[in-house]
C-alpha cells in the first residue's frame, strides 16, 4: 500500500493532477487530495484502511468455512 500511494503521490505530483481515485476491484471507493496526503493524520487513516480490508478478509474467510 506504501508504495502505491507514493506512485499516486508521483502521478499526481508529475500531471499537476490535485485529486486521484481509489479504486479496489474495478470500483471507486474513495479519492484522495494532494491536501490530505500531506495531513499529519494521513498515517493513521492508512492504518485504520489497512485494520478494515483485513477484518474484511477474515469475515470473508469465516463464511467460506461456515458454508463448506
Amino acid at each position: 500500500p506504501d508504495e502505491l500511494f507514493g506512485h499516486a503521490l508521483l502521478v499526481m505530483h508529475e500531471n499537476g493532477f490535485r485529486h486521484m481515485p481509489i479504486v479496489e476491484n474495478g470500483e471507486p471507493v474513495g479519492i484522495v487530495s494532494s491536501r490530505k496526503a500531506l495531513d499529519p493524520d494521513l498515517e493513521e487513516f492508512i492504518s485504520e484502511s489497512q485494520r478494515r480490508k483485513h477484518l474484511r478478509r477474515l469475515m470473508e474467510n469465516q463464511r467460506a468455512k461456515s458454508a463448506g
